[in-house]
């Protein structure tokens, strides 16, 4: 009878640490996926954008004076729009991470202090 009971309380206790590594691999994995998407769209903000955007406003001034045809303005244009829409989805990507993160821990992580959130 003891046997029984020491054999269900280590099924119990392996069953408990199986969920622990599977929430902890969840969790390594959304943080991980939710600071890439964050860098990218910092990237994508504060570097690939403007650089487009500055690439279509000379495009367009190449343009108006007969420097650049329409092929060229148009696919500058696609350009940027592209590069907006990946930020767009980058920064759909960090809201859907973090909320993982929040349902892995229980917590809402802005009503955390700052200190004890990484970013």
């Amino acid at each position: 009878m003891q046997e029984q009971h020491l054999a269900s309380a280590a099924a119990a206790d392996e069953s408990y640490r199986a969920a622990l590594d599977e929430i902890r691999a969840s969790l390594e994995s959304s943080l991980a996926s939710w600071q890439r998407a964050t860098r990218k769209v910092g990237n994508y903000e504060s570097n690939i954008i403007p650089g487009a955007d500055q690439t279509l406003k000379a495009t367009l001034a190449a343009y108006q004076t007969d420097r650049a045809d329409f092929a060229s303005l148009y696919q500058a244009e696609v350009q940027l729009l592209q590069f907006e829409r990946t930020a767009k989805v980058a920064q759909a990507t960090t809201q859907i991470e973090q909320i993982k993160v929040e349902a892995s821990v229980g917590r809402d992580l802005d009503d955390l202090p700052k200190s004890e959130v990484i970013r």
